[in-house]
């Protein structure tokens, strides 16, 4: 299946020829998924809300990759 007329397979495969496009293709992935993984969430102090980060580990990077 292709996203965004991107072959995921060849995104692996072109990593494992260490592609630069690859590469930073997915350095682009990874970034906008951390920066948009913020939430709101209910907050007990003078504000109702706050903003709070869901992805707040490396662990939790590693398991939306895989």
């Amino acid at each position: 299946r292709s996203v965004l007329e991107i072959d995921p397979d060849s995104i692996w495969l072109d990593l494992c020829l260490n592609s630069d496009l690859a590469t930073s293709r997915c350095r682009a992935f990874l970034r906008g998924y951390v920066e948009d993984s913020v939430q709101e969430v209910p907050t007990l102090g003078p504000e109702e809300t706050a903003k709070k980060r869901t992805i707040t580990s490396a662990n939790s990077l590693l398991q939306v990759w895989r």
